[in-house]
């Protein structure tokens, strides 16, 4: 994705739930700032389980008849939107038919809202944002309700002052940081680039007989900050606005945590897809991100390096 060679195009999955005016608003707002396009998507289906606040189905109905609700909807929600859009409505399952939908059309990133599930609900359902964020070949950008980010998205206008990307140092992180940057500028934001140091001494990247302990722990603070500024495209590196930061414990605790503090409005994480019970139970980065950021939060898929071709 490389905004100023053509215009993007934003596809927003809405449900007609509570929340979908304020999506539809952020949406309006965050299309306007990047001149995009925007594609307003909604699938017309029962929901898989009554756990999951997203249900529509008494307002649109199924068949022809719920299409053409779907669609006077839509009109409602956009009435009076100046920028380029267009309405796309299928009869289907959502996860299926979005996924379908972006592999047809020039999509380049996909917006939606997050409704959390917890406990045994969440191991047993998931969710459907969790499911498109391991499963989309796109950029998702997730809302989180007024709730869980603090803010009615219907009264002021869409600002995004910080921005913080999250770095693992074995994944390609060049899609993350065009994203950052591509988001940043319309918004005149800052970036923090972070990675979480989960183990005390990583023999991998010194040798911890190398001085004392106090020594050899600033020696690898100091080589980490020197990756990940590596990890940088090569016209960003000299860009002192970016703040790199090396946080001590587990990842995904750790971004979240330094998004609060830092007042973060936007997170952006990679995504190495994940398959079956496995990723139920072991979680990750992402999952962590989704249901406890304080922020919204862009996932975006990335390739896990090659040992050879990690940053040294």
């Amino acid at each position: 994705m490389t905004m100023g060679k053509k215009p993007i195009t934003i596809l927003c999955a809405i449900d007609f739930s509570k929340f979908s005016k304020q999506l539809i608003r952020y949406a309006t707002q965050l299309a306007g700032r990047l001149s995009a396009d925007l594609v307003v998507f909604h699938s017309v289906c029962f929901p898989r389980s009554a756990s999951q606040d997203t249900a529509a189905s008494g307002q649109v109905g199924d068949g022809k008849e719920g299409v053409q609700r779907a669609r006077e909807l839509i009109d409602e929600l956009m009435a009076g939107q100046q920028l380029p859009w267009r309405s796309e409505i299928r009869i289907g399952e959502p996860v299926v038919e979005l996924k379908a939908l972006v592999r047809e059309l020039p999509i380049d990133m996909v917006l939606t809202a997050s409704y959390d599930l917890s406990g045994w609900k969440r191991l047993l359902l998931g969710t459907v944002v969790e499911e498109l964020a391991q499963t989309l070949s796109v950029p998702m950008l997730v809302v989180k309700p007024p709730r869980h980010s603090g803010s009615d998205l219907t009264g002021e206008p869409l600002n995004l002052a910080t921005i913080q990307v999250c770095c693992d140092l074995v994944s390609q992180t060049e899609p993350l940081f065009r994203w950052a940057v591509n988001l940043a500028r319309p918004f005149g934001a800052s970036l923090h680039c972070v990675h979480a140091l989960e183990k005390p001494i990583d023999v991998g990247v010194i040798d911890p007989t190398d001085a004392p302990y106090e020594e050899v722990q600033q020696t690898l603070l100091d080589r980490l900050h020197a990756r990940l500024v590596g990890q940088l495209p090569q016209d960003m590196q000299t860009d002192k606005t970016i703040a790199t930061a090396v946080v001590p414990g587990t990842a995904g605790d750790k971004m979240v945590a330094y998004a609060r503090e830092h007042k973060v409005d936007l997170l952006i994480v990679g995504v190495k897809q994940h398959r079956g019970i496995q990723k139920r139970l072991i979680g990750s980065t992402t999952d962590t991100a989704l249901r406890r950021a304080p922020c919204q939060v862009l996932t975006v898929p990335v390739m896990e390096l090659e040992p050879e071709n990690r940053p040294k």
